[in-house]
């Protein structure tokens, strides 16, 4: 996490780890059952032990002790270092970033007992609906409301984009 290990992959001729083994990175600190391959399930899994046992000197423990205020600030932090590594077009660094941000994220879904198949399902719920629909879900006013700075119907009462029987707010049911 400090960045100041090198890791160089070798052919080694004979063991290359003080304790005889070929590697000194025998253990993985995390492993699917079913695959070697790393998955989102997997360590979803390995965070919620994390949460069970509270083992001594996890960065996850930690986070699980200091609870959701401290998550949350973590979260806020990674979000930025995305937002900056995106805007330098750092391709690499902003691969680490969004990895250390979707880490915290799941430290937080795992605290509040999210899922990962709930955000599989909220996704594919999403997956069908129109960009200019989606937008209009969140923003469709209910009747005699304007949604227009400063108030007021748009010309004709015709809400921007929609030219059907608003089908996203229950309440609404007019022609947009």
């Amino acid at each position: 996490c400090d960045r100041d290990a090198l890791v160089l992959v070798v052919e080694p001729d004979g063991p290359a780890c003080h304790l005889g083994t070929q590697s000194c990175f025998e253990y993985p600190v995390w492993q699917s059952d079913e695959k070697e391959d790393f998955t989102y399930e997997g360590l979803y899994a390995l965070l919620e032990g994390r949460k069970a046992n509270l083992p001594e000197g996890s960065y996850t423990t930690y986070l699980f002790q200091k609870g959701t205020d401290k998550i949350l600030k973590k979260i806020g932090e990674e979000c930025t270092e995305v937002i900056i590594a995106g805007k330098a077009e750092d391709k690499a660094e902003t691969v680490y970033e969004i990895a250390d941000l979707c880490y915290h994220v799941m430290v937080l879904m795992v605290q509040q007992g999210i899922r990962p198949e709930d955000i599989y399902r909220e996704l594919a719920s999403r997956h069908v609906i129109d960009h200019k629909v989606k937008q209009e879900k969140m923003t469709c006013p209910p009747p005699g409301a304007s949604s227009r700075p400063g108030g007021g119907r748009p010309p004709g009462g015709v809400w921007p984009q929609l030219r059907a029987k608003c089908p996203v707010v229950p309440y609404c049911g007019k022609m947009v």
